[in-house]
């Protein structure tokens, strides 16, 4: 299935969007990482394996690293196999989960709500490394302290409320 859909569909930005359906991607042959992996999970399901949509990023040595999805499937006596459809290619250590959903919406890069006037536009930029050995379990214990003390976001936030309650 990986080397029908990278042989047979095109990579192409700015033919779909997030919230495409796959009659976009099957309609134009054309699309990105994440029709790709949506075409590959409804190929999957419809033949009674269970698949899952996955957000996150490939490290490239000595270039820029992006954003991308995959899919996994469910393997009986094997578990979660991930394959990446826009590459064709099976999951290995350059590819960088962060997370797992049923589809796109489920982990979107951002979320939220705004109203109002205005436009919204989005810049990634990745950069990842290889890391000499695994992290301890207790990585968390050496991290640097943040920035900004918790104390003053607090402040702000109850500052905030008292304001709404008068």
């Amino acid at each position: 299935m990986c080397d029908y859909i990278s042989t047979h569909f095109e990579y192409a930005r700015a033919v779909t969007h997030a919230s495409s359906p796959i009659d976009d991607v099957l309609a134009h042959g054309k699309g990105v990482c994440q029709d790709f992996a949506h075409l590959m999970i409804a190929i999957l399901r419809f033949f009674g394996l269970p698949a899952r949509y996955v957000s996150g990023y490939i490290h490239r040595p000595n270039k820029e690293s992006q954003s991308h999805a995959w899919c996994e499937a469910w393997l009986p006596d094997v578990g979660w196999i991930g394959m990446d459809p826009t590459n064709n290619q099976q999951v290995d250590e350059k590819f960088v989960r962060v997370a797992v959903g049923r589809d796109f919406t489920d982990v979107p890069p951002n979320k939220g709500t705004y109203r109002g006037k205005g436009l919204e536009t989005i810049q990634v930029r990745v950069d990842t490394r290889e890391l000499p050995r695994v992290p301890p379990l207790s990585w968390r214990d050496h991290l640097p302290p943040l920035e900004v003390p918790l104390t003053t976001i607090l402040r702000r936030r109850m500052s905030a409320a008292e304001e709404g309650e008068q």
